[in-house]
């Protein structure tokens, strides 16, 4: 007879837990032991157990405080993957103007919008977003680093058209910033629109 571990699924559809941390924890929260720590843990044990044998991916926006709580809950037995951003998959969306270095644009017509997203090197692989082309974040792209950009292939194909977008430089936030990589594109604004340019920022 086959075990209850060998009838699963080889492969399971992940449950994804969103995390929104709160700008205002108290020192008291945040401290090893505290009872939020011990309530956010009891959470994750309850899952495990309801649901045994099915991935957690764990995403988290980078609000003050949900960091460190963040870092502790990815070492818990049953969680797959921890990532960060600010703005999660069908949740809220704001523009910026983006522009290739180089590029003039006609008198009268604006550069195209991208939506941004600010995460973390974890982040495009706890989603299960493929890269296309180029590399992924890294330890070593921080704010004492030069600005680096992962774009979506909707962006790229727009920004760069018939044309290589890594190594290419765009202008946004304010800086300048080489694109690094290129992933597939998500339907973050909702299931039935279709994807916009999209840019990722460590």
């Amino acid at each position: 007879m086959k075990s209850e571990e060998s009838q699963q699924p080889a492969h399971l559809v992940p449950l994804v837990v969103a995390v929104t941390g709160h700008r205002d924890l108290r020192d008291e929260d945040l401290a090893e032991g505290s009872a939020l720590r011990k309530e956010v843990a009891s959470c994750f044990d309850d899952l495990r157990l309801t649901y045994p044998h099915t991935p957690l991916l764990l995403l988290s926006g980078l609000a003050e405080g949900a960091d460190q709580l963040v870092a502790e809950v990815e070492s818990l037995p049953g969680v797959e993957a921890v990532g960060l951003s600010d703005c999660l998959p069908l949740g809220r969306n704001r523009s910026w103007g983006i522009r290739v270095q180089g590029v003039a644009y006609e008198e009268g017509s604006y550069p195209p919008s991208a939506f941004p997203r600010i995460v973390d090197r974890r982040y495009l692989s706890a989603m299960g977003i493929a890269l296309l082309d180029g590399r992924q974040f890294t330890v070593d792209d921080n704010e004492e680093s030069p600005q680096v950009i992962i774009i979506n292939e909707t962006g790229a194909s727009t920004l760069f058209p018939g044309e290589e977008a890594i190594g290419r430089v765009v202008i946004t936030a304010g800086g300048e910033w080489e694109v690094v990589g290129v992933v597939a594109d998500v339907r973050h604004q909702s299931l039935e629109e279709d994807p916009g340019i999209e840019m990722y920022l460590p």
